[in-house]
């Protein structure tokens, strides 16, 4: 398994065979920047896009399915049968 790292100066990125914390050293980038887990950025990034609204009964993602409140699509008449037998 690797851990994909980024760089905070170049933005390139880098598979290492270890966490960061397992190193002695901090790996450095070939700019000689210092680079960050992966895992932060993924985080930011699924905060931003997490809907709670009342179309579904988890969080999900904004515009993700034909209930969000979101949604560019609007539900054609399957879509609401599918609805009614899945609440049977």
């Amino acid at each position: 398994m690797s851990y994909l790292y980024r760089c905070n100066k170049c933005k390139q990125r880098k598979a290492l065979p270890r966490l960061h914390t397992d190193y002695v050293r901090a790996p450095k980038c070939q700019c000689g920047e210092l680079l960050t887990y992966r895992d932060k950025w993924q985080e930011r990034k699924n905060k931003e896009n997490v809907c709670n609204c009342d179309g579904y009964p988890h969080p999900h993602r904004k515009g993700s399915g034909v209930w969000c409140i979101e949604s560019v699509r609007l539900p054609t008449e399957s879509d609401y049968q599918d609805r009614q037998y899945a609440y049977r």
